[in-house]
């Protein structure tokens, strides 16, 4: 009983919000602009009809008058926004997110700071001293197998003269020293991918209701959460 009463209450709503609220059609584009109104669309009528006609002197005033009209439109339209929205609640939102200008003399990072980035990126390259711990397979579907011709095929494609090569960091007008890197794959090279998976071969769920998805080098962990548990997601 209760459930239709509440049925009977919402069409009632309903039937008072169609009866009052006036309804209106507006077609919109992906690409339309907030501040595009009807002067504007008016305007961008007049120009195309200026251009079909080939009068080169109407068309020449009518995107005068549609540059004009533009800049009404946003300076209209920004005029709105900052009566909804005070000045006072820009700064703030400012300061939450520390949005700097790009005449901001805090824009510029410390000169260190590329160099400091370069390294941390070139790490791998140092002798890494960890010691490798591989998973015991438990399934023997996910060994992985090699064809021989395939691999003679992509080792064939192989540039031996183009190494890893160097790599450096830019920051605005501030460049770091250039690292040579004698380890890793060149960009583009037909190997990347598969060194990528017999890397990260080992990487595999350890319970049944998460999943791994590996594609290139693309990872994606798909994990079933029942309850609110997130122990087997979070392994």
């Amino acid at each position: 009983m209760e459930q239709r009463e509440i049925l009977r209450l919402s069409a009632y709503i309903s039937k008072c919000i169609d009866d009052v609220v006036p309804r209106v059609n507006v077609r919109t584009f992906p690409s339309q602009k907030p501040w595009v109104n009807g002067d504007v669309r008016a305007k961008l009528r007049a120009r195309s009809s200026a251009y079909s006609s080939g009068d080169l002197e109407a068309l020449r005033k009518s995107r005068y008058d549609l540059r004009k009209t533009i800049r009404d439109a946003k300076r209209a339209y920004r005029d709105k926004l900052e009566s909804n929205y005070p000045r006072h609640m820009w700064c703030v939102l400012r300061s939450i997110t520390d949005y700097k200008g790009r005449n901001s003399s805090d824009a510029q990072p410390a000169v260190s700071l590329p160099d400091e980035l370069n390294t941390f990126y070139v790490r791998f390259e140092a002798s890494n001293t960890i010691p490798i711990a591989r998973l015991a397979e438990e399934q023997d579907d996910c060994t992985l197998s090699l064809c021989m011709a395939d691999m003679r095929r992509a080792f064939k494609r192989v540039n031996p003269r183009k190494s890893a090569g160097t790599q450096l960091v830019r920051m605005g007008n501030l460049s770091s020293s250039a690292l040579t890197l004698s380890t890793g794959a060149p960009q583009g090279c037909v190997l990347s991918p598969l060194l990528y998976a017999l890397f990260t071969h080992d990487c595999v769920a350890t319970r049944s209701s998460n999943a791994f998805l590996k594609f290139a080098d693309d990872t994606t962990i798909l994990g079933l959460i029942c309850n609110n548990d997130e122990t087997a997601y979070r392994e």
